[in-house]
C-alpha cells in the first residue's frame, strides 16, 4: 500500500464513488486539495503517491518537497507539466491513462469537421429565428476532401479509419515515428508536403518537451491557403504568436477545443476571428470515456503496487 496519497488539484467530488471507495485499499490515507498553497509540510513529507488532475503542474520544486514520493498518476493523457527528467533521475514512476478516450476524441474531430463543412452552427441559429429556408446553403462532403493526420497514435489512427472507411475520404499521415505496418490504406507523407497539399490537417500529437511549440513559424508557413486546421491536442503545441500571424496572412480555418489553456486575452482574440471556431475541452467527455478514465486511473496504481507497468510514461 501507499502510506499517503496526495490528490492535488482535486476534491473528493472529482472521483466517482466506485473509485473513491477503492482508495482505502490502496493507501493508508488520502489527502484531497484543490490548492497547492493549502498543502502543509507535514503532508508533503509523508506523501509517497501524487495524483494530479490534468493540467496541474508537478515541477522539481514541488517534487523535492516529497522525499518519499515513488508514484505520480495523471488523470489524463498529457504529461508535459510534470518534470519527467527529475522523476526519471529519482526513479519515480509516472503513469497516465492513455487510450481511454480514443474513440470519443476521434468522433469529436469528425463532429467539428461536419459542423464546419455543413455550416451546422449557422443553420441552427437560422432555424431558431424561424427561417427554414435552405436557399443560402451549400455544404461540402467529407469524401471530396484530402485529409492529413499529424500524429498517428491511437486517436490519429481511429480518425483516419473513420474518415477513410466511414466517409470514403482520401487520408494520409505523418508521425514522428513512421508506422509501415499501418500503411495499407493510409499512406505516409512527409510533413511539409502534407501541410501544403491537404484540404484538412488534423493534429493529434502528444504534448511533451519534444513537441512544445512544434508548430512554429516555419511549419505554419507551409500550410496552404484554404486549409482547415483541426486540433484536439493541447495548444502548447503551437507558437501562438506565429499561429495568430498565419491566420492573419492566410485564408485558413482553425477548429479546436483547448481554449481553456490560453490566457483570456488570447482566447478572446482567436474567438474574434471569423475563420476560427472554439469549443470547450469536450472531446473526451463521453459517458463511456469517463467510466474508462476513472477505472484506469485506479488500475494504474494497483498495477504499480503489484510491480507491473500499466500506462507508465516514466
Amino acid at each position: 500500500m501507499f502510506k499517503q496519497i496526495l490528490a492535488l488539484g482535486c476534491t473528493e467530488d472529482d472521483l466517482p464513488k466506485p473509485q473513491l471507495d477503492k482508495l482505502p485499499e490502496i493507501a493508508e490515507k488520502t489527502v484531497f486539495t484543490p490548492d497547492l498553497h493549502e498543502v502543509t509540510l507535514d503532508v508533503t513529507i509523508q506523501t509517497d503517491a501524487l495524483l494530479l488532475k490534468l493540467g496541474t503542474v508537478a515541477d522539481k520544486t514541488l517534487l523535492e518537497k516529497m522525499p518519499a514520493i515513488r508514484y505520480v498518476g495523471i488523470l489524463g493523457t498529457g504529461h508535459s507539466k510534470i518534470d519527467s527528467d527529475y522523476c526519471k533521475k529519482k526513479s519515480i514512476a509516472v503513469c497516465n491513462i492513455a487510450d481511454y478516450s480514443t474513440n470519443a476524441v476521434a468522433e469529436f474531430a469528425v463532429s467539428m469537421l461536419l459542423a464546419h463543412y455543413r455550416r451546422l452552427h449557422t443553420a441552427h441559429y437560422q432555424a431558431l429565428s424561424e427561417n427554414y429556408s435552405e436557399d443560402d446553403y451549400s455544404g461540402t462532403e467529407l469524401a471530396s476532401l484530402k485529409f492529413g493526420i499529424v500524429g498517428y497514435g491511437a486517436i490519429g489512427q481511429r480518425l483516419a479509419s473513420l474518415l477513410h472507411d466511414g466517409f470514403g475520404a482520401k487520408v494520409c499521415y505523418w508521425s514522428r515515428t513512421r508506422k509501415p505496418e499501418k500503411e495499407n490504406a493510409i499512406p505516409y507523407m512527409p510533413l511539409n508536403e502534407l501541410l501544403q497539399t491537404c484540404d484538412v490537417v488534423s493534429i493529434h500529437l502528444e504534448a511533451n518537451k519534444q513537441t512544445q511549440q512544434f508548430f512554429d513559424q516555419d511549419r505554419l508557413s507551409n500550410i496552404g491557403n484554404d486549409t482547415v486546421l483541426v486540433t484536439t491536442s493541447p495548444m502548447e503545441l503551437f507558437d501562438l504568436d506565429a499561429l495568430a500571424e498565419t491566420l492573419r496572412l492566410k485564408n485558413i480555418s482553425l477548429l479546436f477545443d483547448h481554449a481553456d489553456e490560453m490566457s483570456p486575452k488570447d482566447a478572446r482574440w482567436f474567438a474574434s476571428l471569423p475563420q476560427t471556431t472554439l469549443y470547450p475541452p469536450i472531446g473526451y467527455t463521453t459517458t463511456q470515456a469517463s467510466a474508462k478514465k476513472y477505472a484506469t486511473f485506479i488500475a494504474c496504481m494497483e498495477a504499480f503496487l503489484a510491480g507491473e507497468r500499466l500506462h507508465r510514461v516514466v
